[in-house]
């Protein structure tokens, strides 16, 4: 779908249209299979979710971090992954150039944020006809919520992760987080160094170095994902 050729003028627009609805299909999809192994592999136990944010490269990348999800999903916890959108929207929300250069111009960075606020929402829509547990975020509303605890300034990766990963576990869309970031990284520690002081949330902090990340650390967090659950009858 995305290295369909674009074209030009109105034929562009009535192409980007069917694109679109060819990439909610896709969604679906996905979606309709996902939820098809869990059929496959029934289970007696309340599995616990996990959010996954961070840097959105290591989080995504299974080299960077050494399979992280697949070994989460290994110890029974459920994953969902903070989107690479909720970055593009916070750029577009903050009015910043960094990055990506969004219009900054006040009509047509409404325009912007509509759109990809919209098309997200769709995409979300889509994807929980199958999957009802798949939580959302919007950025505006998670930032003001998450006031108490940081400006929106400097502005970078770490209030998204911080506002992301506050907003979830205040909704109650996830037993604990794992926030995942590159070596040193100054986004990366000013969000541990802020989220480190909410006791109640728990988060396993990794940081990819190239070294393989040690099991122990994944099931450990897993074992208390899994302790903190209610007991079932």
């Amino acid at each position: 779908i995305i290295g369909r050729p674009q074209g030009k003028g109105l034929p562009a627009l009535g192409k980007l249209y069917y694109d679109a609805q060819d990439l909610l299909d896709l969604i679906e999809g996905a979606s309709f299979e996902f939820a098809r192994l869990a059929e496959q592999t029934p289970t007696d136990q309340t599995l616990p979710t996990a959010l996954v944010s961070g840097d959105f490269y290591v989080r995504w990348d299974e080299f960077a971090n050494d399979k992280l999800v697949r070994r989460l999903n290994q110890c029974g916890v459920r994953v969902f992954m903070e989107p690479i959108t909720l970055f593009s929207e916070y750029l577009v929300e903050m009015r910043s150039r960094e990055v990506f250069g969004f219009p900054t111009a006040p009509v047509v960075n409404t325009l912007q944020k509509t759109g990809m606020t919209h098309m997200r929402r769709i995409a979300y829509q889509r994807a929980r006809l199958h999957n009802a547990w798949l939580a959302d975020c919007e950025i505006g509303p998670a930032l003001d919520q998450a006031k108490d605890v940081f400006d929106r300034y400097p502005e970078g990766e770490a209030p998204v992760s911080i506002a992301s990963t506050l907003h979830h576990w205040r909704a109650g869309n996830c037993d604990g987080v794992v926030m995942a970031g590159p070596w040193g990284c100054p986004a990366a520690l000013i969000t541990e160094g802020l989220l480190r002081h909410q006791r109640d949330i728990p988060i396993l902090f990794i940081y990819a170095d190239g070294s393989p990340i040690p099991q122990r650390q994944i099931s450990s967090f897993a074992h208390r994902l899994k302790r903190a659950l209610p007991a079932t009858a």
